[in-house]
């Protein structure tokens, strides 16, 4: 199915320039050494989806959600208002659920 891997390009190419933004404005070495990464995930899941491997590609891009949300909601929680890292938890929660919902289409 055409599209179903825009989601994925998305989250890759939000999440790595977000962690190449944090590490120019802050020299954020951890925010770019958890960003490419993770933004590599997303992309190398959407490859896979545009491929014929939908339901690896979603279950990859889910799971690459779940970090995304495990690393960036503590900290958007603590800061007590609304932070780019907290924009980005609630796009990942949305992205989480998506790709969750695709992989069980995917797998029945």
């Amino acid at each position: 199915m055409g599209g179903e891997g825009h989601v994925a390009n998305t989250m890759g190419a939000i999440t790595i320039l977000g962690g190449c933004i944090a590490y120019a404005r802050k020299r954020s070495i951890p925010s770019l050494a958890g960003s490419l990464p993770v933004g590599l995930g997303f992309l190398a899941s959407a490859y896979a989806i545009n491929n014929g491997h939908e339901y690896e590609g979603h279950l990859g891009a889910f799971g690459c959600s779940c970090v995304l949300i495990a690393a960036m909601a503590p900290r958007a929680a603590r800061a007590g208002r609304i932070t780019p890292g907290a924009i980005i938890s609630f796009i990942a929660l949305g992205a989480a659920a998506y790709e969750g919902e695709k992989a069980k289409q995917w797998a029945s």
